[in-house]
């Protein structure tokens, strides 16, 4: 079982904090060189299950935390419900060595060309297992290459599976050449393999250098003012919880920070505030309490003359359904609303809950959310002009299709509202940021990403970073938008083709 584990920790190396993502060529070389035409089916799915439990508690043991923060579980009862997640949360680990055993079997002395296009078509089946079935994290080889300038823009190509291909391509050639029997056509495969991660490169090269050139031509900007207040999770829970002081406190320091940062940033089009920053559903209620704490970010939009977008929960009437949502609230006092359409797996919805209500009752904090029922768009008003945004809440940044379906309708910029701090000070924060930096890779769209702990950041169309906050801080940060028209690319025009 060392091979398997011994890929875990390579695959775990792009991360953070290494970032070494140049391993992701080799990552799962010793994990294939674990397998011949001869091992048997328990052998397989033992070596699978090793390296996904190994890569998941090394990635994702944040998730352990998130649980036990988020739903007040015991660390015992957090690990036993995530327990099933870190062995089976990357099914391609268990299915591909099946088709490999199969290919060996049938080709134990494949001509050069056989050997070439044999390994073309494994590098696809494995691209496809690892976007077919549903994955909590949506997690691929591509994902790596956050840290390679040049060759991450070929995800506008056809998203994060084209790199994904690249990646485990590479890796076959290299055990095709290690286990062969060292002719010169053995490595055949890698040298296929290394010119289309050159020809990827370059790529990236020139696009990169055209959207920089349209970047700096643009003359449009609007100037988002991004408030982070870095409220703990526990503060949070008590807001969600109706605790009338809490809910108070909360939306007191969101609008202080606003007042304070508008002293010095009068040149804001429109304040942003994250996800449910505002505590329970805004307009809920009719009056008391609830009346003049809504009534606060009324005055704080009217006061300074710009709209107000920050997350809350909204709730249907009569149906009384309870969303995820964003509000642009208006200077006077109009109100635009988008519902969150993708909600995150045990966190936000429960499969079966419907007929299994005992299910919901056994976490304390969670609320039976509805999903929206499209993407829309949100129109900002601005000096400039209406400026149509793309909204995005948390988990929807990372899925890949969601994102360009919306950006489809014709937004200008995408706005994603996040909150990371049930998992603290945890390698989370980067690892869902990083995600998010392909939605403007792929779609070519500036991202205001707004979080309640960090990491908040303007991402521009070429995947470049303008002042990310620190972690775990209170930050206020006025960015520069370029508004352009789009730009458009193949995943726009076609969607994630690789794997249809």
């Amino acid at each position: 079982m060392l091979l398997p584990i011994l890929s875990a920790v390579l695959l775990s190396s792009w991360t953070h904090p290494l970032q070494i993502w140049p391993l992701v060529w080799i990552c799962l070389v010793p994990w294939l060189l674990s397998f011949s035409a001869k091992s048997s089916n328990r052998e397989i799915l033992a070596k699978g299950f090793s390296l996904s439990f190994s890569y998941g508690i090394i990635t994702f043991y944040w998730v352990l935390l998130g649980v036990h923060n988020l739903f007040a579980l015991s660390w015992i009862s957090a690990f036993l419900l995530c327990l099933p997640m870190f062995f089976f949360h990357q099914p391609q680990f268990l299915l591909f060595p099946f088709v490999l055993r199969y290919w060996l079997q049938r080709h134990p002395n494949p001509t050069p060309v056989k050997a070439c296009l044999g390994l073309l078509g494994l590098a696809f089946l494995y691209t496809w297992l690892d976007s077919f079935f549903p994955k909590l994290f949506l997690d691929t080889l591509g994902d790596a290459f956050i840290g390679a300038n040049h060759l991450r823009q070929a995800a506008d190509i056809g998203g994060l599976h084209v790199l994904s291909f690249l990646a485990i391509f590479m890796n076959l050639g290299i055990w095709y050449a290690i286990r062969g029997k060292k002719q010169r056509s053995d490595f055949y495969p890698i040298l296929i393999a290394l010119v289309l991660a050159l020809s990827a490169s370059l790529y990236g090269f020139e696009r990169k250098q055209s959207i920089d050139h349209l970047l700096a031509q643009s003359k449009t900007r609007i100037n988002a003012l991004v408030i982070q207040a870095n409220i703990n999770y526990q503060n949070k829970s008590a807001s969600q919880l109706r605790d009338t002081n809490e809910r108070d406190d909360l939306v007191k320091k969101y609008v202080s920070l606003s007042q304070l940062a508008l002293q010095t940033n009068s040149s804001a089009d429109f304040i942003v505030w994250p996800e449910t920053s505002y505590p329970g559903a805004f307009r809920e209620g009719l009056g008391g309490n609830l009346k003049k704490r809504e009534a606060k970010l009324e005055t704080l939009s009217a006061t300074s003359k710009i709209p107000l977008v920050f997350g809350s929960l909204d709730i249907e009437y009569p149906s009384k359904k309870l969303y995820n949502s964003i509000f642009l609230l208006e200077p006077s006092s109009r109100i635009q609303i988008y519902h969150k359409n993708f909600l995150l797996l045990f966190g936000e919805r429960w499969p079966g809950a419907e007929w299994f209500p005992f299910l919901t009752a056994l976490i304390p904090s969670y609320k039976r959310l509805s999903p929206g029922a499209a993407p829309t768009l949100l129109q900002l008003p601005t000096k400039n002009g209406i400026v149509p945004i793309t909204p995005l809440i948390c988990y929807e940044a990372i899925v890949e299709e969601y994102v360009a379906k919306a950006a489809r309708l014709g937004g200008r910029l995408i706005l994603n509202l996040s909150d990371d701090s049930w998992f603290g000070n945890s390698l989370e924060a980067e690892e869902h940021f990083d995600k998010a930096v392909f939605a403007s890779i792929e779609t070519r769209l500036p991202q205001i990403r707004s979080t309640n702990s960090g990491i908040s950041a303007l991402i521009l169309p070429n995947g470049e970073i303008v002042e990310a906050t620190k972690k775990m801080t209170e930050a206020s940060v006025l960015y520069q938008v370029p508004i352009m028209e789009p730009i458009p690319t193949i995943y726009m025009k076609w969607g994630d083709w690789l794997r249809k």
